[in-house]
């Protein structure tokens, strides 16, 4: 009798318990979601261009100024006046330091002396012989002395010279670099000159552009001693020869520098632009997707007329960047539609929505590996 009310028992809680398992699931089964609605991503799109990307290179460059020297003196002495102030403006020909030179001037005043007894003693001769009072001989003895008198003159005058430094050109005068009563050596550094009017800019391109090259052709100067101010110059001297070792072509070109903004020495760069090439491809730098892998692109397939497709992911094949631009060697044809701003949440096949109001947003990867 106890075992039959146990049983009785035990089957009465399984069934109690099943209804309770039936009507959980029911209940949960009603609260479940329809499901969920596929999520469009809005970006913005640009059709693949048929405008070429200009073909440009850039290269490190110094500058040099077409007339700088380091003023010297030929001989040596003291000395006894400097007539410039350092970083002034002087003129070509302008007195700079003069030596002590009382010993050559009165060389010079001896000399002069000489010249002038040796031609009254020609003309002297000359009167002889016009009376036949002397021989042809003797004047033309009188003629030779007058010769090396005005030669010993002019020599006097030279030596004397030398005791003057003057400015070869006119230019920006540097740190000065002796006092008075200095002793100098022949050689020893005075000041520098400069001629800021005209500066060289040097720079070298690789030999693979050497056809590209001619003289007079501009090149695009940029210094961030001019606070990145781009100038102008012309390809003035094209290397005869190429270095055999970087197998680089060296090249000068010519600025106007009348403004005087650069200086000497400054680093710079120097842009070439040459010839585009025809027939290429070009996409803003936006649409482009760096990764280890490749660079890749979205393209949108299939746009309705609301401006819906999908994005799929293609590997492309890169080459020159310019304003924005970058050029497409592979993986794109004329005319398809790439992403240019949206793709940063993209995924390959993921439904998309041309929007003009998203803006461009730089990525180093994005999505998946390119198919």
């Amino acid at each position: 009798m106890r075992i039959a009310r146990s049983v009785a028992l035990a089957l009465a809680l399984a069934l109690a318990g099943g209804s309770a398992a039936g009507w959980l699931r029911a209940t949960r089964a009603e609260e479940a979601p329809a499901g969920k609605p596929e999520t469009v991503q809005a970006v913005e799109t640009e059709a693949v261009s048929t405008e070429p990307v200009a073909r440009t290179v850039t290269a490190a460059a110094s500058l040099r100024a077409v007339r700088q020297v380091m003023l010297s003196a030929e001989v040596g002495g003291r000395v006894t006046a400097i007539r410039f102030e350092g970083g002034g403006r002087v003129a070509a020909g302008a007195p700079l330091v003069e030596l002590f030179a009382d010993p050559q001037r009165a060389e010079l005043e001896r000399y002069r002396a000489d010249e002038t007894l040796a031609r009254l003693q020609l003309d002297r001769g000359s009167e002889l012989l016009q009376r036949a009072a002397t021989a042809q001989a003797e004047v033309d003895k009188r003629r030779a002395g007058l010769d090396q008198a005005r030669a010993l003159r002019e020599g006097a005058e030279a030596a004397l010279a030398q005791r003057t430094v003057r400015a070869p050109f006119a230019g920006e005068l540097g740190l000065r670099r002796t006092d008075l009563g200095h002793t100098l050596k022949p050689g020893d550094p005075i000041a520098t000159l400069t001629d800021l009017d005209a500066l060289y800019v040097d720079f070298a391109l690789p030999q693979r552009h050497l056809a590209d090259l001619r003289v007079g052709q501009a090149v695009e100067v940029e210094s961030d001693a001019a606070g990145g101010r781009r100038f102008t110059a012309r390809i003035e001297t094209i290397d005869p020869q190429i270095d055999p070792t970087t197998r680089n072509i060296a090249l000068r070109a010519r600025l106007d520098n009348r403004e005087a903004l650069l200086r000497p020495g400054a680093a710079a760069s120097a842009t070439l632009g040459f010839a585009p090439e025809v027939g290429g491809l070009s996409v803003p730098e936006t649409a482009i997707v760096a990764s280890a892998a490749s660079d890749t692109a979205f393209v949108v397939r299939d746009i309705d007329a609301a401006g819906r497709g999908r994005a799929e992911q293609v590997a492309v094949t890169t080459g020159r960047r310019r304003d924005g631009r970058v050029a497409v060697t592979g993986g794109l044809r004329a005319g398809e539609t790439v992403v240019t701003a949206g793709q940063i949440r993209l995924s390959p096949g993921a439904a998309v929505r041309v929007d003009p109001s998203v803006r461009p947003v730089a990525t180093a990867s994005v999505g998946a590996g390119p198919r």
